[in-house]
């Protein structure tokens, strides 16, 4: 957010930018703390999204592979999972996908009675 305040000891308005990190209500005013200083809500001149390339990015691609993820309900896929730790033993799971989960940023499909990371998938027909 960009917002001007009159310093106090110069008596010069300045900008300032940064998050919000209070507001306050006094009577008919209402103050925001920006970057530990009190700003008329007035005097506020522009909001930006605090969101950061990189997490804007993140979401897209996240986005993607949800929407990836539900195409894939009634198709045929192949998926190589790791049968144990070492990342060595792999197994590979065939089937129709009957479902989608999504737990956090994890993407499962449901393959007969196997739950498969969608990243696991190599092959849809």
């Amino acid at each position: 957010m960009k917002a001007t305040y009159v310093d106090e000891t110069t008596n010069e308005t300045k900008e300032i930018a940064g998050e919000v990190s209070m507001v306050r209500i006094d009577g008919d005013k209402i103050y925001l703390k920006v970057a530990g200083k009190e700003v008329l809500f007035e005097n506020v001149k522009e909001v930006t999204n605090a969101i950061s390339p990189y997490q804007q990015m993140q979401t897209i691609n996240q986005n993607f592979k949800m929407s990836s993820a539900f195409n894939l309900i009634g198709k045929d896929v192949k998926a190589k999972v790791a049968t144990d730790d070492t990342g060595n033993n792999f197994e590979e799971i065939v089937g129709n996908v009957a479902g989608v989960r999504i737990d956090k940023s994890s993407i499962y499909a449901q393959i007969g009675d196997k739950e498969v990371l969608v990243d696991a998938i190599y092959q849809v027909n």
